[in-house]
């Protein structure tokens, strides 16, 4: 009985004593553990891999790409603004008559009724959903045409509602909507840049090329045709 386990064991060579398959492993593990401080081969190429994966093509690229995509969604200059032309003439007008948004594609993309981008004379100091207006055009639905006075500056709102959505606008690249005006019975058009921005609402008052700027003096601008 204690031979034919032996032979049994042989037979089987996976139950052998000096089993080689048990050996090879267990001496591979020393290998490359004992290769990766010291001086042999697996050692050596280690690091290379590390630079090549890591720092190479994964970090260094991600972190150019993320900063181009961050300043402009894929473009890095179309956030960026040029040198004003200056100075600038604050836009005037008696009433408004439209707002076309085909050239804000983003503002379209914000759902029903979240936003608005609302008209006022830049004197009025509340200038919102609950308030008198010029023009309004809230995301996804109708312009709204308000009241018309004496020549006036004006200001261009962007702010919530009607619908509380409970998102912030985002706008990643310079957009524009036309604006149809009147001044002194005449129609006129101008195309207002909207800047890269993010938040609940803002504030833009206009040139009469149509660039924003965000103060009324027209020294800060937001964005520039």
């Amino acid at each position: 009985m204690r031979r034919s386990l032996p032979l049994a064991c042989v037979l089987v060579t996976a139950c052998t004593l000096p089993n080689p398959a048990f050996n090879e492993p267990d001496t591979a593990a020393d290998d490359s553990t004992s290769g990766e401080p010291g001086d042999g081969d697996p050692g050596d190429g280690d690091p290379e891999d590390t630079g090549d994966g890591d720092s190479g093509d994964g970090d260094g690229d991600n972190t150019d790409t993320d900063t181009g995509d961050g300043d402009g969604d894929g473009d890095p200059e179309a956030c960026v603004l040029e040198e004003p032309n200056g100075p600038y003439a604050v836009l005037e007008l008696d009433g408004i008559e439209g707002m076309e948004m085909n050239g804000a594609p983003e503002f379209n993309a914000i759902r029903q009724n979240c936003y608005s981008i609302t008209i006022c004379p830049a004197e009025q100091g509340n200038c919102g959903i609950n308030t008198s207006f010029l023009g309004r055009h809230p995301s996804g639905g109708m312009f709204a045409k308000g009241g018309s006075g004496v020549l006036t500056p004006i200001k261009v709102v962007v702010h919530p509602g009607p619908a509380l959505c409970g998102q912030p606008a985002l706008f990643t690249t310079q957009q524009s909507f036309e604006l149809n005006y009147v001044v002194s019975a005449v129609e006129n058009s101008v195309s207002v840049r909207l800047p890269c921005f993010e938040g609940n609402d803002t504030t833009l008052f206009i040139a009469e090329d149509g660039s924003s700027f965000w103060d009324s003096k027209l020294t800060d601008p937001a964005a520039l045709w």
